[in-house]
Formats: C-alpha cells, sequence, structure tokens
C-alpha cells in the first residue's frame, strides 16, 4: 500500500502540514502550483510575550499565476538592517533566545538568513522545510511537483489525482480543510482505484514560553521549545 500527499509551498508552515506529511509515504512539494496573494503563504506567527507575531515576506501581488517555485523575493538591501530577512532573523531571535532548543537551532538559523540573499520563494522555502523534516525525522520521500512532466504540460490544474496516478499510490491524504472541494471528484479517485483519507488533524499542546498556548503559529515554535 502506498501513500501520497502533497501541499502548496509556505514560510514557516504550521504543525498540520507535518502530522500530514507524517501519514504518507510520499510528500509531494508542490512548487509549481500558481501564486495567489490572498491564499497567505508568505506569513507565519511566532510568539512573543504580548502574544503573536507576524513574519511577512514581502511578495508582489502583481506575479499571482505565477508558479511558486520562480516566485521572486525582494534581495535588494540585503546585508542592511532593514531587509526583510535580517529582520526576521532578529525577530526570531529577540523571542527565542532563551527558550530550550535555540541553541541548538541558532546557527542554522543565522546562517540561513543572513548569509545570503535569497531570490525566489521556491529555494528559500524548500531550505526551510527540509530543516524542518530532518529535525522531526520524517523520512518520507520527497518530491517536487515542478520535476513531473505533468506540471509543466498542466500549469495551474489540480494535481492531486494525477499525482496519485503518476506515484502509482493506493491512498491520497488531503487536509480536513480540504474535504469539500476534494468530494466533488472524490468518483475520479475512486475509479482510478484511489482512496481519500482527510488527516483528521487535532493541534497538540505544547509547552510555550510567555503566558498561555497560543495553537497554529509555525513549526518553529515547537522545535524551538
Amino acid at each position: 500500500m502506498r501513500i501520497i500527499t502533497g501541499h502548496q509551498l509556505h514560510y514557516l508552515p504550521r504543525l498540520g502540514l507535518f502530522h500530514k506529511m507524517a501519514l504518507a509515504d510520499v510528500f509531494v512539494a508542490l512548487d509549481y502550483c500558481p501564486f495567489v496573494p490572498e491564499a497567505g503563504i508568505g506569513r507565519s506567527r511566532i510568539k512573543g510575550p504580548l502574544g503573536p507575531i507576524w513574519l511577512t515576506i514581502p511578495l508582489d501581488a502583481s506575479h499571482k499565476g505565477k508558479p511558486l517555485r520562480d516566485l521572486p523575493l525582494e534581495h535588494e538591501g540585503f546585508g542592511t538592517r532593514g531587509h526583510w530577512q535580517l529582520q526576521h532573523f532578529l525577530a526570531i531571535q529577540s523571542v527565542y533566545m532563551t527558550a530550550p532548543f535555540w541553541l541548538e537551532h541558532a546557527a542554522f538559523l543565522e546562517s540561513f538568513y543572513t548569509d545570503r540573499a535569497y531570490r525566489y520563494f521556491g529555494e528559500f522555502t524548500m531550505q526551510l522545510l527540509d530543516y524542518f523534516r530532518d529535525n522531526l525525522d520524517l523520512i518520507n520521500t520527497e518530491l517536487l511537483l515542478s520535476d513531473m512532466s505533468y506540471a509543466k504540460d498542466n500549469a495551474g490544474a489540480e494535481p492531486g489525482l494525477h499525482l496519485c496516478l503518476d506515484q502509482e499510490a493506493d491512498i491520497c491524504v488531503f487536509s480536513n480543510k480540504d474535504q469539500i472541494d476534494v468530494e466533488v471528484n472524490e468518483g475520479k479517485f475512486l475509479q482510478n482505484g484511489v482512496s481519500i483519507h482527510y488527516q483528521n488533524y487535532k493541534h497538540p499542546e505544547y509547552k510555550q514560553r510567555y503566558s498561555g498556548f497560543l495553537p497554529e503559529l509555525g513549526v518553529l515554535d515547537l522545535l524551538l521549545n
């Protein structure tokens, strides 16, 4: 039995994505899906002493429809205090530098954010994603949608069933929020011998810094705490 799932590239993804990964044998990073500015893929939250802090990559909405892999990042001004990469690192450092596992990840984070300017959303988010996968001991196969011929021939199309057939999957895992959209096409999956599974994700509660528990933060909060 072969289980597959996929997800669009996202900056500092939340825990639900990694739960979905853990359910599958194959994870496909949907790096060739079109950019939708309203989807919020360039935003994530960390937790500060006064509550959530948004970290937002300045993505240009005029690039709507461009493959996420090729979405340009603002690199002018890199190395100055006002550049967003340094601003993000300083924000992370300021709220987590006394967290229990900060020292285990500090060198990577500083190097990642300050050593070079990233020019594309794909390379930036995939390097982070691979780091998080390694540290969460997720050993399933990782594939890129852009490496599959279907993606280039059908840019912007829903890749779900095609990915299942390409990878000879028996089960495709979707997030709970996808259920309404997927149910419309569920018959096509079943006709092709692919069953659908919804992850039924329930957010775990873990020890955080500062008072109270704040759900739906980026995975970085879990790793550092």
